[in-house]
């Protein structure tokens, strides 16, 4: 009687633990590099890195980092979509604004080389075209 008791608090502990989606994956950090790099090892697997984002059009936001980009149609969470759409919808502001440059976690889904004379751009495909933005600490202004 005790082991089978034993046996169902341990299966209980592993189903709450594997139930928590960041235990269950941690994101592989990658850099714009690692990015740029087309290759199938990060398939399927939960990456994260920092990009500049800009909203381009409706449900369409393109990530840039180095030469690298990631296209999203949906971005969580709704107040960090709404930064995004409010302060990141012109080329400039993108560029420039500290609240454009934000990490984001997406499922490697593949990618491709874009090819235009001698330069080259990486675009990686993100699982149903989702990102979620995770929060950084702010750096305070002196």
């Amino acid at each position: 009687m005790r082991a089978t008791s034993g046996i169902s608090l341990a299966a209980a502990v592993l189903f709450v633990l594997c139930a928590n989606s960041s235990f269950a994956q941690e994101a592989k950090a990658l850099s714009s590099a690692d990015l740029a790099v087309q290759t199938s090892k990060w398939e399927g697997r939960l990456v994260e890195a920092t990009f500049r984002c800009f909203y381009a059009d409706k449900d369409e936001f393109r990530c840039i980092a180095g030469r690298a980009r990631v296209d999203f149609s949906e971005i969580v969470p709704a107040e960090a979509r709404a930064e995004l759409e409010n302060k990141c919808d012109t080329i400039e502001g993108a560029a420039r604004r500290p609240e454009c440059s934000v990490k984001v976690r997406f499922t490697y889904e593949g990618s491709d080389i874009q090819q235009s004379g001698i330069s080259s751009l990486t675009v990686v495909s993100a699982k149903d075209g989702k990102g979620e933005i995770i929060p950084t600490a702010k750096k305070k202004r002196r």
